[in-house]
């Protein structure tokens, strides 16, 4: 089932409940036959049960508190210094149900590449509706803020893409954004090089799926500076995320701040 290019995994885990060990267990294995290799970034807060699932993947540690952009930009650099001739970049939970649950699909986008120097994967109308009401609004938001910036209408906050090794050379280590404000400024960064190709692929492999460990909620509530009394965390979190993402199209595009 291995594809004939060297496609690696880039992905990150953020799981203290365990949650994903029950996924993790019934998918590690088909993802190291789908995949030549995988780079899995755990939060040293992350159970063991969910880590050992992975055993065959170059495994590393950091803290909750890193930043998101930054986390991407390791994992994806440690593939490609492996040898990987392409780099996946996309959420452990996401992954984990994109081969469980699409793997035709996936099979199929893997054949394919590489097929430029970044590939973003977004969500078709039907994926988008099974997100939560205030996740829809706020990507929404920021997807629209991108079209305006990049002149594509394209869904860039679904968390997975892949990179050539030219891509990887040029946007994500040439990158210094460490916000997950990544999600827009990489492919901008693309758009905006003149010698990158790109292009868009519309997948239903990227569904919601409703865990709790999805992301990095230590590192929000630390920069919110809120104990959450009085304050819906889910839908802070979401706003604090779309101010991610707009101030790093920002600073991308030079725009300044008026005073």
């Amino acid at each position: 089932m291995l594809m004939p290019a060297k496609v690696w995994l880039a992905t990150y885990c953020h799981d203290p409940e365990d949650t994903l060990a029950s996924r993790a267990a019934v998918s590690a294995e088909l993802l190291t036959k789908l995949f030549y290799g995988i780079v899995v970034r755990f939060t040293d807060g992350t159970d063991g049960c969910v880590s050992r699932s992975m055993d065959g993947a170059v495994r590393l540690t950091g803290s909750v508190r890193e930043p998101l952009g930054l986390v991407r930009k390791r994992v994806t650099t440690e593939a490609y210094e492996a040898g990987a001739d392409c780099v996946v970049l996309c959420d452990f939970d996401r992954a984990l149900h994109w081969s469980s649950g699409f793997i035709d699909e996936l099979v199929l986008e893997l054949a394919r590449l590489p097929s430029g120097d970044i590939t973003v994967y977004g969500r078709s109308r039907r994926v988008m509706r099974t997100h939560p009401p205030m996740q829809r609004l706020t990507e929404g938001a920021i997807n629209d803020l991108f079209s305006v910036a990049a002149g594509y209408a394209w869904d860039v906050t679904a968390g997975a893409r892949a990179f050539s090794r030219l891509g990887i050379e040029r946007i994500v280590m040439a990158s210094d954004e460490m916000t997950r404000g990544v999600d827009c400024v990489w492919p901008l960064r693309a758009i905006m090089d003149g010698g990158l190709s790109f292009e868009y692929r519309e997948v239903e492999g990227l569904e919601y799926e409703d865990n709790p460990a999805r992301t990095f909620g230590a590192s929000v509530s630390c920069a919110l500076g809120e104990d959450g009394e009085g304050v819906d965390r889910q839908s802070a979190r979401r706003l604090f995320y779309a101010k991610q993402e707009a101030e790093a199209i920002c600073r991308l595009l030079g725009v300044r701040r008026s005073s």
